[in-house]
C-alpha cells in the first residue's frame, strides 16, 4: 500500500502537523504537502520520466516560492530513493544524500554538504521481522558531532503481524514518543 497521510498530534490529542501524500498511477510519490496548525508550511513536487523513474523534485515554502530542487535522483528496484543532489533556488549546490537498503528495508543514510563533508549519518538495526529496533545517528553542527541513539519497542501488532503502536525510547531508557498507525488492507 501507499502512505496517504501522516498526522503528528501532541499529547493532548490536538492535531499540530499533517503531511498528505499523492502518488502517480505506478505508486511513485507525486507530491507531499505539509501543514501545521491548519496552515500550509511547505510542499514537494516530484517529477518522473516516461518509465516512471524520478527525475527531479522541487521543494516550496508556504508562499509557494522555490526553496530547493533535487537532481541526479537514483532509486532501487523497489522505487525507493537511494541518492540525489540538492540545490538551492539560485542553483548553487547545497549537498547530497545516499540511502542504504537491505532489499526494500531502509538501513540508514548519509548526507553531505556542498563541499562533500558528511553532516549527517544514520545506521538502522533491525529485528528478525525487519522492524527498526535502533537508530544510531550523528549530526555535525559547526565543528561538533552530536550522536544520538533511539531505540524502538513494539507495543501492539495487528492480526497481520504489523505493528500498530511503537514507543521510541532515548539513550536513558526514557519513552519520548509513541507512534500509532492504522493500516487498511485491501483484497487482492
Amino acid at each position: 500500500g501507499y502512505l496517504s497521510e501522516y498526522d503528528n498530534d501532541d499529547k493532548d490529542g490536538k492535531n499540530k502537523e499533517i503531511a498528505t501524500y499523492s502518488h502517480y498511477d505506478n505508486g511513485a510519490m507525486k507530491d507531499v504537502k505539509d501543514a501545521k496548525n491548519g496552515k500550509a508550511v511547505s510542499s514537494v513536487t516530484i517529477l518522473t520520466d516516461s518509465a516512471g523513474k524520478y527525475t527531479m523534485a522541487k521543494d516550496y515554502d508556504s508562499a509557494n516560492k522555490l526553496k530547493f530542487y533535487y537532481t541526479d535522483i537514483s532509486q532501487n528496484e523497489y522505487g525507493q530513493l537511494t541518492g540525489m543532489k540538492k540545490y538551492n533556488a539560485d542553483s548553487s549546490l547545497s549537498g547530497s544524500m545516499v540511502s542504504n537498503f537491505n532489499n526494500s528495508i531502509f538501513t540508514g543514510n548519509e548526507a553531505k554538504d556542498s563541499v562533500g563533508k558528511v553532516v549527517f549519518s544514520s545506521t538502522i538495526k533491525l529485528d528478525d521481522k525487519n522492524n527498526m529496533v535502533e537508530n544510531d545517528s550523528k549530526s555535525v553542527i559547526k565543528d561538533s558531532t552530536v550522536s544520538k541513539t533511539t531505540k524502538y519497542k513494539y507495543d501492539s501488532l495487528d492480526d497481520q503481524g504489523n505493528w500498530i503502536q511503537r514507543t521510541e525510547v532515548d539513550e536513558n531508557g526514557k519513552p519520548v514518543k509513541i507512534i500509532k498507525r492504522e493500516i487498511t488492507y485491501y483484497k487482492k
